[in-house]
């Protein structure tokens, strides 16, 4: 049974891997991911990346692959917007030009610093039609794609961009090249056992716990019943509901933004941590309430023990391991 188990596991993660696509369900937030690429001879056989949503504001799409691939744009008529050599930004180098009450700013087919393969596009403005994403090879082979948004019009959940405090700049197009958005802060309340997020307005469980509980995200009866969502019995959503700590009954699991937000990106790997009001501390993996938005069976963690080149690893894992939990509220 344990073999069946072990196998049953890896299948389902390979899949969520190889399935992996654009994904803008959150207000704002960023995402990275492999695409296998074709070598095409058609000019219009470009394999399809993802859909870009209406609505989506402050969008930064990175292309990187070791073959010489180029990313294309369309809109929502299919209309070539950045293509070689049809497009409306169609240069070997970096050119900007409004579409639609946008800016939208292309790398160039001949790639960032030169390289072939490594290209990006920038809309700055909020979109105004589905549009989409198209990569074109001209040799075969993988390309990973990164993406970020600022937000998204009319999102009433979770929206504020925050500094990274990456203060260093590796790479162009980076944070520490950016250096943009709001300032972080925190406040620790001893007596209560807190921590309040003054950017976010958002308030944390500080106690001894937060280094203790584990619970799965759901039991391992729902999971093999296929109740996904089913977040009844002794599971890390049930522990916040439950939770009373500094005078408040409301707590609740954080979504992954949320728990990302407050990771210190300054401190190098392994040593990432959370920023020094957290008196209790813990380089493990925790829980978001966030499931994967195609892969039901699986939910977000972010791992405190471990980030790569100021970015949080964020991991998919199967719903029924336990992990660590650090409870939040609204303040």
């Amino acid at each position: 049974m344990k073999k069946k188990k072990t196998i049953i596991l890896l299948f389902l993660l390979l899949t969520s891997i190889i399935s992996a696509h654009l994904n803008f369900v959150e207000c704002s937030g960023s995402g990275t991911f492999e695409h296998h690429i074709h070598k095409h001879t058609n000019d219009e056989d470009a394999v399809n990346v993802g859909e870009l949503p209406k609505g989506i504001q402050g969008l930064r799409i990175y292309l990187l692959s070791d073959n010489d691939v180029d990313i294309r744009l369309y809109g929502s008529h299919n209309d070539k917007i950045v293509h070689w050599p049809k497009g409306i930004l169609n240069n070997a180098a970096a050119e900007s030009k409004s579409y639609k009450g946008m800016t939208i700013t292309y790398s160039g087919y001949n790639g960032m610093d030169g390289q072939k393969g490594h290209e990006f596009i920038e809309l700055i403005g909020t979109i105004p039609t589905t549009m989409k994403i198209k990569v074109f090879g001209y040799s075969a082979g993988y390309a990973t794609v990164n993406y970020s948004w600022t937000g998204k019009k009319g999102c009433k959940g979770y929206n504020r961009v925050l500094q990274t405090g990456q203060t260093r700049s590796f790479v162009d197009f980076d944070d520490g090249d950016y250096q943009r958005g709001k300032a972080r802060s925190y406040t620790r309340d001893n007596a209560k056992e807190v921590v309040e997020d003054n950017a976010t307005g958002l308030m944390w469980q500080d106690n001894s716990a937060a280094k203790t509980v584990k619970k799965p995200w759901l039991t391992e009866a729902h999971w093999y019943a296929g109740k996904y969502n089913n977040t009844s019995g002794d599971t890390a959503a049930t522990y916040c509901a439950k939770l009373s700590l500094g005078g408040y009954n409301d707590w609740r699991l954080p979504t992954r933004k949320e728990l990302s937000s407050i990771l210190d990106f300054p401190t190098i790997n392994p040593s990432a941590k959370l920023d020094s009001a957290f008196l209790n501390q813990l380089a493990e993996l925790y829980w978001s309430s966030t499931t994967n938005a195609y892969y039901k069976h699986l939910a977000w963690v972010i791992d405190f023990g471990y980030h790569d080149n100021y970015v949080p690893r964020k991991s998919k894992f199967i719903k029924y391991f336990s992990q660590h939990i650090r409870c939040v509220r609204e303040k």
